[in-house]
């Protein structure tokens, strides 16, 4: 039987916060290898991340396609057509993009130790 409480996510993480984290997941999928779209939302609907993320596979699909987007728009990630076939399209890390996802994981830890120490 399912715990009646709401997961840690859905419960205090705000939706800027929900947003930082999904574009950091996606980013640093998509620097393993080449995702197709479809493919970034398998990743993310998996169990343990989507229950992190307090969100359900249906509110992932539009949160993902919507951060795409805007990662896309930031130079950070671009969709490349599959030169075997053109009606598949996948998504690449740029270097900007690679640049940002270490930079934000260094700055996301900084802060986190920060934080930690200001409310003990």
């Amino acid at each position: 039987m399912e715990p009646k409480h709401k997961p840690f996510a859905e419960k205090y993480m705000s939706k800027e916060m929900r947003r930082m984290i999904f574009k950091l997941m996606l980013l640093s999928e998509i620097k393993e290898k080449k995702r197709y779209p479809y493919e970034l939302i398998e990743l993310m609907a998996d169990p343990k991340k989507a229950k992190f993320m307090g969100s359900k596979k249906s509110d992932i699909k539009n949160d993902i396609y919507n951060i795409v987007r805007m990662l896309e728009k930031s130079g950070y990630i671009k969709l490349v057509v599959s030169k075997k076939r053109s009606d598949k399209k996948y998504y690449s890390i740029t270097p900007e993009g690679r640049e940002a996802l270490v930079k934000s994981k260094k700055l996301m830890l900084r802060y986190m130790k920060e934080l930690v120490k200001l409310i003990k």
